[in-house]
């Protein structure tokens, strides 16, 4: 099946470059200084006398991170932004690993904010499929009032990964969307089931969490009564989550904490009517990486290399899938083999995963060394009738995924093989036919090469920006409990 730009029939490569950084530019978010500036909070810039300091460990670390929390937090509505309540929802975010690897680390922290132990529950999280979702909740009284904490695991969640390429035609990524409602319907029993009438809802989280959360917070905001609550007394925080709603409603009570740095924010394409409901709050600074200089058809990507925005680079990169590959496209020939294959590989062990992750790195760099590969590759992207390079371009990627498969010890079955091979075949063949979406005068080739040659030499770069770490260092920066 062929993808066709008919909105920008007649655009060369170069003008439709500019056309996705003219569109882009109305997503770019202010920088982290503009978002912060100027903004004294209203909230209490001292620790109280029901202020309780706590701490946690992030996953796979050993050094204790400190935590401050009070009900006071919950006293004023949702609508507003707390640089205290975000800094303690990422702690409740970023706590909710696999409970039985991390020693219960979301449990400890329950526990000393003052929720009631005994009426913990927690749904999938110490084991994961395609279609789980990990959560904890648990509830303290607050005044006449009870206060429910929802925390959703956003890590370590191993098979999840497959759901989380599931786009769906229209609507809510419907991933994201399932196990949004499962998390709904969830919080109705537990209200049920504790029998309480009058509650003001808690929940955080990051990454695949934050996504589902910002679906869940838009589900109850339908009909808040339906949950025995209000708007006001909703409070849901996202971190770095992807694109996950088919609309992008301002409810308030929903606070999105970014980077315009994150790739993984970037994740489904605003092209595809896929967005964040609620309020953007920016964090961190944009960086520069260095790629290849984008040529005419004449030219090759090559040296002189050049500097460019990180931001810029990853909207546009973005915009620029989401304007060639159309959603249905996706969901009719992409997201079904690549969320089998993702299933496949992060549902290994982790020292699995990593020796699978080192493969992948040897198999593209002896691409990059095979002279064939650059030839097939510039016929592939770089001409007119790229249909016919496509099966060479995959053929030649997966004869050296099989040489090195032999030569290395790879912990994958020969099923497993066939199937991560079928999806290198499958997004050659659709990202050729993007080649010629915005019609056979304005090779686009080039433009696809420079970004995806691009892409892979700085994905760790383009992708650190999502880490836990970092994330929590520029949220502890705009809390005055930190400083």
């Amino acid at each position: 099946m062929k993808t066709r730009n008919t909105t920008f029939p007649n655009m060369t490569h170069t003008a439709f470059a500019m056309k996705i950084a003219a569109d882009t530019a109305l997503y770019l978010p202010c920088s982290a200084e503009t978002a912060n500036s100027g903004q004294k909070s209203r909230f209490s810039e001292a620790s109280s006398p029901q202020t309780v300091k706590g701490s946690f460990c992030f996953f796979g670390s050993k050094a204790p991170e400190s935590f401050f929390y009070s009900d006071s937090y919950f006293l004023h509505s949702g609508f507003d932004s707390d640089p205290h309540l975000r800094t303690m929802s990422a702690v409740l975010a970023f706590a909710s690993s696999n409970l039985k690897k991390n020693n219960g680390n979301v449990l400890q922290v329950l526990q000393s904010a003052g929720f009631d132990m005994n009426s913990v529950k927690t749904d999938d999280m110490e084991l994961t499929t395609p279609h789980s979702i990990g959560t904890v909740m648990a509830c303290k009284k607050l005044n006449d009032t009870c206060l429910v904490a929802v925390a959703v695991r956003g890590d370590r969640y191993h098979h999840e990964w497959g759901s989380n390429m599931l786009a769906g035609k229209h609507g809510d990524a419907v991933g994201f969307s399932a196990a949004a409602k499962t998390i709904a319907q969830r919080i109705q029993h537990y209200l049920s089931e504790n029998h309480i009438a009058r509650v003001k809802i808690w929940a955080a989280g990051y990454s695949r969490a934050g996504a589902v959360v910002n679906l869940v917070g838009k589900y109850i905001n339908r009909d808040p009564s339906l949950f025995g609550t209000s708007p006001e007394d909703l409070y849901f925080y996202t971190f770095e989550a992807p694109n996950s709603s088919g609309t992008d409603t301002v409810y308030r009570n929903i606070h999105n904490i970014v980077s315009p740095c994150d790739l993984v924010t970037q994740v489904f394409p605003r092209q595809w009517n896929l967005h964040l409901n609620g309020v953007k709050e920016f964090i961190g600074k944009d960086e520069h990486i260095v790629t290849w200089q984008l040529s005419d058809r004449t030219a090759t990507l090559a040296e002189p290399y050049q500097t460019v925005s990180k931001r810029a680079f990853v909207h546009n990169l973005m915009a620029y899938i989401g304007y060639s590959v159309s959603r249905e496209i996706y969901a009719e020939r992409l997201e079904q083999i690549v969320s089998t294959a993702l299933t496949i590989i992060m549902g290994k062990p982790d020292l699995q995963k990593a020796r699978i992750f080192s493969f992948f790195a040897k198999v593209f760099h002896a691409l990059y060394e095979d002279s064939s590969f650059k030839t097939i590759l510039s016929k592939t992207y770089f001409s007119a009738d790229s249909d016919e390079c496509s099966s060479p371009l995959s053929s030649l990627i997966c004869s050296h995924f099989d040489l090195l498969k032999q030569q290395t010890r790879v912990p994958l079955t020969e099923y497993e093989t066939d199937v991560i091979k079928n999806c290198i075949a499958a997004i050659v063949g659709v990202f050729s036919d993007a080649t010629n979406s915005v019609g056979q005068e304005n090779h686009a080739g080039p433009v696809h090469a420079f970004f995806f040659l691009s892409l892979f030499f700085n994905f760790k770069n383009l992708v650190a920006a999502h880490g836990i770490g970092l994330i929590f260092s520029e949220l502890k920066a705009t809390d005055s409990l930190y400083q």
